[in-house]
């Protein structure tokens, strides 16, 4: 008779055991949830409290504006001061003549290739500069750069790329209000027609000197995991340094020690993700936060 009883003792022995480990359980994972909340919260507190667009970061391919002009795209809309592209301040292009794929890189040199034209104007030349042409086809190409070789002298930005086709002679102008230095997308001429014409627009850069700034953002995928261990550059295009940092295990990184009203190229690799735009120009006037690089 007293097998019962041993038997109802221990199994509320193990119940009570059982409810123990349960509650602990509950508590820990709030606490971890809760410490993990807070850790979300203050980081997306020091990024949304100084959040922004960042000046000259570069698009995916801009929706393209339709326009008319002839051979000197640049000047033309320069001259007639076209409401639709004000950056456009000086009439300095870069013109390539030629059946896709584009001669790669293209140098500013005047005539060194029949196929190129660079109208430098006010700008001159510069045999320091050269823009190249990605995934170049007969009716498209899939991305842009500017680059230079040592001793740096990057002394213009681009503010149109115009892709005109044939036999329409109807251009394509992908504008860049805060300028920029490189974008990827797909480029193409107005109704899917032969390129046979881009044209690209210069403004003059120089990099000032000023108090020292920071900026911080995030490495993610879309569906806003942090990426830890990417490392992020950043290069002055006025002198050429370059700044570097890694993320850390929530996706983070600041760089400080940046010139103020400087321009520079913000870029970020990682060994098993590649990035959405993982280059863009920014020009920096005060710390900037929320220049995030996100993972499809």
């Amino acid at each position: 008779m007293s097998f019962p009883r041993f038997y109802n003792a221990r199994s509320g022995r193990i119940f009570g055991f059982a409810a123990i480990l349960l509650c602990f359980s509950i508590l820990s994972n709030g606490a971890f949830a809760q410490f993990a909340s807070n850790e979300s919260k203050r980081q997306l507190t020091t990024i949304t409290a100084k959040e922004g667009t960042p000046a000259g970061q570069s698009q995916i391919a801009p929706t393209p504006i339709q326009i008319t002009y002839g051979y000197t795209v640049c000047k033309e809309i320069f001259d007639a001061a076209d409401p639709r592209f004000p950056q456009v301040s000086n009439p300095a292009e870069l013109i390539i003549n030629a059946i896709p794929p584009y001669p790669a890189p293209a140098s500013l040199i005047t005539a060194t290739n029949p196929n190129r034209q660079h109208l430098g104007y006010s700008l001159g030349d510069n045999p320091n500069l050269f823009v190249s042409f990605f995934g170049a086809g007969g009716t498209s190409f899939t991305g842009w750069s500017l680059s230079w070789t040592a001793p740096a002298n990057v002394d213009r930005l681009v503010s149109v790329i115009a892709v005109r086709s044939n036999p329409s002679g109807l251009t394509n102008v992908y504008s860049y209000p805060n300028l920029s230095v490189g974008d990827t997308g797909t480029f193409t001429a107005p109704g899917g027609g032969v390129i046979d014409q881009v044209n690209i627009c210069f403004e003059p850069f120089t990099g000032p000197s000023s108090a020292p700034v920071a900026i911080s953002g995030r490495a993610l995928t879309a569906e806003g995991t942090g990426i830890a261990g990417t490392r992020i550059t950043v290069v002055d295009l006025g002198s050429g340094e370059s700044h570097s940092a890694i993320t850390n295990p929530f996706g983070y990184y600041t760089i400080e020690g940046l010139v103020a009203e400087s321009t520079y190229m913000v870029s970020a690799s990682h060994k098993r993700h590649s990035f959405v735009n993982n280059q863009r120009t920014i020009t920096i006037s005060e710390d900037l936060a929320g220049v995030d690089f996100v993972a499809p």
